[in-house]
């Protein structure tokens, strides 16, 4: 249990640095804007705001250091104990989320090599009927409208609100947004690959791709003059 307090504590104290760091911006912010030429009203309202939510988080700081006084005196371990459960209920619920990723991309890839091979296989026999043909294309469709029904539907929600020069990469099929594209911006697909969030980017002259995890900047990995 000593571990666990101590674990606890730990974020306590890394939470009581992120307010004092909040409350110590606020205070050079209410400064600085005191010191501005913009209007008296203006200058007013924002301090007023800042001012109101300076006071929350000091209140939420005495919370805080209040909560590390009762770890000490064992008087939170019933709730670090319940958040131990959580956390590993979060933990197994990641890891089931990662399991179906790594199981779609199995089965993603599965089927593009089979389609790989087919094509191929088809090129140099040169002489495919026109029912091998006909059978490809229902193949192709079907495969297609497959890709279609297991679209998330938080990227369909999203490709109704994007220009048509943005969109998503899912299961090899490309998405792009239902609005009129944005003239003179970029080609820009954003692909799912696991935790990280892949960006191809597609200008006049270059080519490039980012990658994203979590809320953490994005990381330019490689670029090509086109």
């Amino acid at each position: 249990m000593e571990l666990r307090r101590r674990n606890y504590k730990n974020k306590l104290y890394d939470k009581i640095r992120e307010e004092k760091s909040f409350i110590s911006r606020n205070e050079e912010t209410i400064k600085r804007i005191k010191k501005s030429q913009m209007g008296v009203e203006y200058v007013n309202s924002q301090i007023d705001k800042l001012k109101t939510i300076t006071s929350e988080k000091k209140e939420q700081l005495i919370i805080l250091e209040e909560n590390v006084r009762k770890v000490d005196r064992g008087l939170l371990d019933h709730e670090i104990g319940n958040i131990i459960e959580k956390d590993k209920e979060i933990f197994k619920k990641k890891k089931r989320e990662s399991d179906k990723i790594k199981e779609d991309k199995k089965k993603y890839k599965e089927e593009k090599t089979e389609i790989s091979q087919k094509y191929w296989q088809n090129i140099v026999s040169g002489t495919r009927s026109e029912k091998q043909k006909e059978r490809d294309m229902r193949y192709g469709l079907k495969y297609y409208n497959k890709v279609i029904d297991s679209l998330p539907s938080y990227m369909k929600s999203n490709l109704a609100d994007m220009p048509n020069n943005k969109g998503y990469i899912w299961r090899g099929v490309v998405f792009y947004g239902d609005l009129p594209e944005y003239k003179g911006q970029p080609r820009i697909l954003f692909e799912k690959k696991g935790r990280i969030l892949v960006i191809h980017e597609y200008s006049g002259k270059e080519y490039k791709i980012y990658e994203k995890e979590g809320k953490n900047r994005k990381i330019l990995v490689y670029s090509r003059i086109k």
